[in-house]
């Protein structure tokens, strides 16, 4: 369980990771 809910925790940084690049991308251009 707790295994798992770390792996959840990792997922949300590095989907707020990338989307934070995305945003970069857009602004960017």
């Amino acid at each position: 369980m707790e295994d798992h809910f770390e792996d959840a925790l990792e997922m949300v940084e590095i989907g707020s990771g990338a989307q934070r690049a995305l945003d970069d991308v857009r602004l960017s251009r």
